[in-house]
């Protein structure tokens, strides 16, 4: 007869996980002189994946992967002198994307 004493004594029962089902990154984006700035909190994943849409995009384009905060999004205007909106969304990355994405977060750089 297996108990849990005896589980505990053999280590095979672990902490309970505190993963949260369908989390995403907490992330802010700013723009700034020559870069869009995108802030995020790993809460203990390797890093995110982040994807992104300019302008009248409706297709997500893969933009990195990054495991420290901040990641710089320092791409040129695509018309220089004339302002994008850039909307941007992450999900964790474990070695793979959760697929779990953040709300998008958009915001108008250059100009």
């Amino acid at each position: 007869g297996y108990t849990v004493a005896i589980g505990e004594d053999l280590g095979i029962i672990g902490e309970e996980s505190t993963e949260v089902p369908n989390a995403t990154p907490r992330t802010t984006a700013e723009a700034r002189s020559g870069e869009v700035q995108l802030r995020f909190i790993k809460d203990g994943h390797t890093g995110v994946y982040i994807e992104s849409q300019i302008g009248a995009d409706t297709t997500w384009d893969y933009l990195a992967i990054d495991t420290t905060s901040p990641y710089n999004d320092s791409r040129p205007l695509r018309t220089p002198g004339q302002p994008e909106k850039r909307r941007y969304r992450m999900c964790f990355w474990d070695g793979t994307p959760t697929n779990n994405w953040t709300n998008i977060v958009e915001v108008t750089f250059g100009g």
